[in-house]
């Protein structure tokens, strides 16, 4: 192997650990639902750069990992959103996005990336693993912003939602809970919102049943990860009370952060 070529665990371990911040929930295309953030950091955007550059025999990177997004759930099979429903989700969507506007919240909100992780997936929703190579990023910092060309990246898409014509993208065929559960072979380089390594953090969201949480102000906590995963499952709550039994939701501890497919 050439020497100035380096492995994928060498790239990551020369990448500054740095910060995604949430920016909003989205009713993606085909209705799935997602958590976007403001955009890629630099450092991560350099590593995704690298990676290619050192190993040009991968596949162009897919448009969905070009965002940084969590998909939170997807409608069940069979099912399919009606023009009025779209509605209602699109305004859960902004009153529980109200809280990633104010600095001092989103400073308690943010995930720190740390740490990546290749994963052999059997299902795309990772809930189903063949193995799992966690690689730390170096101790070197980088707190900057997102570039102002990744977060209109990001605005553009969030945009997209304003058409009057977007139901017709919102509820068209695929991307349904089995698209995501069902078996799918394929490598995967992600970054988990960090509740999947710990048992007590485990969710009951798998079959869509919405948990309780507490109805205290969760967007002042200044817990990161936790924090986030708190105001995710309030979202949960209000949109199953909206529209019960629509979603299947995945649990906790593979929410992720796609940095990019590796192989599928």
């Amino acid at each position: 192997m050439d020497a100035s070529v380096l492995s994928l665990e060498e790239l990551m371990q020369e990448t500054p650990h740095c910060y995604l911040q949430p920016k909003a929930f989205f009713v993606s295309w085909q209705g799935v639902l997602t958590l976007a953030f403001r955009g890629f950091p630099t450092a991560l955007i350099t590593l995704k750069a690298a990676l290619q550059r050192h190993h040009p025999a991968l596949a162009t990177e897919n448009s969905g990992s070009k965002w940084p997004k969590t998909t939170l759930g997807a409608i069940k099979d069979k099912k399919r959103l009606m023009p009025e429903q779209l509605t209602k989700l699109m305004a859960v969507c902004a009153e529980e996005s109200a809280c990633f506007a104010a600095a001092e919240e989103i400073a308690g909100l943010q995930v720190r990336v740390d740490k990546a992780a290749i994963a052999m997936y059997e299902c795309r929703s990772l809930e189903r693993l063949l193995s799992l190579n966690e690689v730390r990023f170096s101790a070197a910092e980088d707190t900057s912003l997102p570039s102002p060309e990744e977060q209109q990246r990001v605005q553009t898409i969030l945009d997209e939602a304003a058409e009057p014509d977007y139901w017709f993208a919102a509820s068209r065929d695929g991307n349904r809970e089995l698209h995501y559960r069902g078996p799918a072979l394929g490598v995967t380089l992600a970054h988990f919102l960090g509740a999947h390594s710990s048992a007590s953090s485990r969710s009951s969201h798998t079959n869509g049943t919405a948990g309780s949480s507490s109805s205290s102000s969760i967007c002042g906590q200044k817990a990161g990860a936790q924090a986030l995963i708190r105001v995710i499952d309030r979202f949960r709550r209000r949109v199953e009370a909206e529209l019960p039994g629509m979603y299947c939701w995945f649990p906790d501890q593979v929410l992720h952060v796609t940095l990019r497919a590796l192989v599928g």
